[in-house]
Order: structure tokens, then C-alpha cells, then sequence
């Protein structure tokens, strides 16, 4: 699998960090142009930017490599904001999910 981490500022002292994973098939670029254009779009003022990218081995969650396209290599952190993510709730949600019973 293949990944980003998009880099998005908060406040003045503070951001979140988190990764977008997705198949090999697809290009690191193509996927940073579509989610920074979304993100730019509800964020407009903010700058949001892609600040690591790689590949990623699910079953150990270790980083390693490089993007191509971008330019980017891996960042000393990416594995450990990854294993750490909560994927269930994400930043900034305000009302909870609704679990289907």
C-alpha cells in the first residue's frame, strides 16, 4: 500500500498529521492533487499540505520509500502517527458517528 501524510494548521501553535492510505495502483500524486483540492475547499485560507509520502506494510505498519511523483520520502514519524491514528473518530468531528444496530 501506498500513503501521504497531509499536514493541516489548527491554530498558530497548533496542527494534525494524518495519513491518507490507498492502493499501489494508484498514483502518490494524483491522490495529493484530489485531496488537497477537497481540503483546500472547506479550508480555504489554511495552508494544507502533503509533507511525507511513501509505502507502507500493513501487517508490521512500518514506513519505508519514497514517492516519485512528489519528491517525498518517508518521514522518522510517519509509522508510529499511523499505528497511533484512530480510525473511528476522526479530528474535528462534532457530532459522534452513528453506529448501525
Amino acid at each position: 500500500m501506498k500513503y501521504i501524510m497531509i499536514h493541516k494548521p489548527l491554530d498558530k501553535d497548533q496542527a494534525v498529521t494524518y495519513p491518507i492510505i490507498f492502493p499501489n495502483e494508484l498514483n502518490h500524486c494524483d491522490i495529493a492533487d484530489h485531496v488537497l483540492a477537497l481540503l483546500k475547499t472547506q479550508y480555504p485560507a489554511v495552508n494544507i499540505e502533503v509533507v511525507s509520502a511513501g509505502f507502507i506494510n500493513l501487517d508490521t505498519c512500518k514506513t519505508y520509500g519514497h514517492s516519485e511523483t512528489l519528491n517525498l520520502k518517508t518521514g522518522d514519524t510517519d509509522d508510529l502517527r499511523i499505528r497511533l491514528r484512530d480510525y473511528f473518530i476522526f479530528d474535528e468531528v462534532k457530532n459522534p458517528l452513528k453506529i448501525k444496530k
